[in-house]
């Protein structure tokens, strides 16, 4: 992605979507996943994004309801089992 790229999103926040990885990204990696954390700080910048851009999302391996518990931030769409929480034909 260009610099252009991104200057067009950060100019056009209502119609642009920042898609989040958890695990690895967001929490650092842990010996145990009920160990991981998201930094306050990170949380801090989550919000702020979820403030200005019309879509700020957090896909995780974990189920969207963990992933919810782990970055704990109001105003995020939260997508577990790597998106397959949003199929509706998917077993999960």
């Amino acid at each position: 992605m260009s610099l252009d790229s991104l200057a067009a999103l950060a100019e056009r926040p209502e119609r642009a979507a920042i898609l989040l990885d958890v695990d690895g990204t967001l929490a650092p990696i842990v010996r145990r996943p009920g160990e991981a954390r998201v930094p306050e700080k990170t949380r801090a910048e989550i919000s702020r994004l979820a403030g200005r851009y019309a879509l700020v999302a957090c896909i995780s391996g974990r189920t969207g309801a963990d992933a919810e518990r782990l970055v704990g931030v109001d105003g995020v769409r939260y997508v577990g089992v790597h998106g397959l929480e949003l199929e509706p034909q998917a077993e999960v």
